[in-house]
């Protein structure tokens, strides 16, 4: 049981880490969406994982939980954990914020662009119009 609940902790820790990554990528202003968005999708996997890892780790750990409750690995997790919530309950906000942002930029792109080839369009029909006068 000890080797489960220390590949538990080691899950929670992968992702603490990867989560305090993506803090500095938003720190740093993250103007790549799709490292963003990739790193979003890694910590969702990551916590996927722990998930049904814990699922698991709490069914034979509920037969006798007693012992366990004291383990200073069972300590470690439960500590990781709330550290994990409190980053995301910080972290998800930051990266709605950021990826609205991202999109409206994009929307912004594609706009200029459509624009740029409108007069693009123009431009080339008032040169073969200009060269047939002369």
């Amino acid at each position: 049981m000890e080797l489960e609940l220390k590949t538990s902790v080691q899950h929670y820790r992968e992702i603490l880490e990867h989560a305090q990554n993506l803090e500095a990528i938003l720190d740093q202003g993250a103007e790549d969406a799709d490292q963003l968005l990739a790193y979003c999708e890694r910590l969702q996997q990551l916590q996927q994982v722990a998930g049904l890892f814990d699922r698991d780790l709490l069914v034979s750990m509920s037969r006798n939980i007693a012992p366990w409750r004291v383990h200073p690995l069972f300590d470690e997790r439960l500590q990781l954990q709330q550290q994990i919530v409190e980053l995301n309950e910080m972290l998800l906000p930051r990266v709605y914020a950021r990826k609205a942002m991202l999109g409206a930029e994009l929307e912004q792109l594609k706009k200029g662009s459509q624009a740029v080839s409108g007069y693009g369009a123009t431009f080339k029909k008032d040169r073969r119009g200009s060269h047939g006068r002369g």
